[in-house]
């Protein structure tokens, strides 16, 4: 069982109490900490498919946040923990890119639009950064990058934008390593804004529809070569860069990590789904696993 503590200031943060952690269920300034989302009306499923993305992304390798799906006030919530400690601060994304480009205001403008980020904010131009503001940690948290890039090329997420992925760093000098923050707010994939009925009717459209959906998912990092590159092809791209990269896109996207994820989702999810739900969903995630290992 699972006490929880609202905020009426705040209905943006929720708190726990688990029976077999170690803070007091008297004192609920020691539960954990989390930000609550809400779907939005016109997208009723958007939390419950953010919770299953993030389902998906536990049973793969990258590091996920702590999640809960929860009802309060009558509503869904897909609730997110808060995962920093108070000597620490995520350092966004675009900051990174910043802080190698000598600009902040700048790579803030660049962020915020997503054609010329695409254009500028390239995956080689991002790596450089880590090389640059994270010198003692860049190998590590350059493989941690190559993770989340493999996980969004797997569920279709489509906005992954500089300021939904960080780096953990402390707010002193300290000799802690810097490490890549936990992935949060992974919401945007396998038909989290279509209604039943626009499913229904994207099934009887045909194979090429469905295709056209899955090629259509780019991701919001791109390459030097091609700022309109799609996941598949920055996959390829950062596979082929070096031998570390390839395997673990290759670990990611194997066959057992496939039948996995499609077993949890037939346990967990599918018995919420209308079977065209169901099927589309199957159908997205057999498609971009095999299209990702033929690479």
């Amino acid at each position: 069982m699972i006490w929880m503590a609202m905020h009426p200031s705040n209905l943006s943060r929720l708190t726990f109490f688990e029976p077999d952690s170690v803070v007091r269920k008297s004192s609920s300034k020691s539960w954990h900490s989390f930000i609550a989302k809400t779907a939005e009306k016109w997208y009723p499923h958007e939390s419950v498919i953010e919770y299953m993305i993030n389902r998906i992304g536990q049973v793969l390798d990258p590091k996920m946040n702590e999640i809960k799906l929860v009802q309060a006030n009558g509503q869904i919530r897909f609730c997110s923990k808060f995962f920093l400690n108070r000597d620490e601060r995520l350092i966004h994304g675009a900051e990174i890119c910043g802080e190698h480009l000598g600009d902040l205001t700048m790579a803030e403008e660049i962020a915020n639009n997503k054609k010329t980020s695409r254009e500028l904010f390239t995956f080689e131009f991002i790596r450089d950064s880590i090389r640059t503001v994270f010198p003692e940690n860049f190998e590590a948290l350059t493989t941690e990058l190559v993770k989340m890039i493999a996980f969004d090329a797997l569920v279709g997420n489509n906005d992954r934008h500089f300021y939904n992925w960080g780096v953990i760093g402390t707010m002193k000098k300290s000799k802690k390593l810097p490490t890549f923050a936990p992935l949060y707010d992974s919401a945007r994939g396998l038909f989290w804004n279509y209604s039943d009925e626009n499913l229904k009717n994207l099934l009887k459209a045909g194979q090429k529809k469905v295709l056209s959906y899955i090629e259509n998912a780019s991701p919001r990092i791109s390459i030097e070569d091609n700022s309109k590159a799609n996941h598949f092809e920055l996959v390829d791209f950062v596979g082929r860069l070096n031998h570390e990269y390839d395997q673990i896109v290759k670990s990611m996207s194997s066959l057992e990590n496939e039948l996995k994820v499609l077993e949890m989702l037939e346990k967990e999810f599918f018995p919420m789904f209308i079977q065209a739900r169901k099927s589309l969903i199957k159908e997205v995630i057999q498609t971009r696993f095999k299209k990702i290992r033929g690479y």
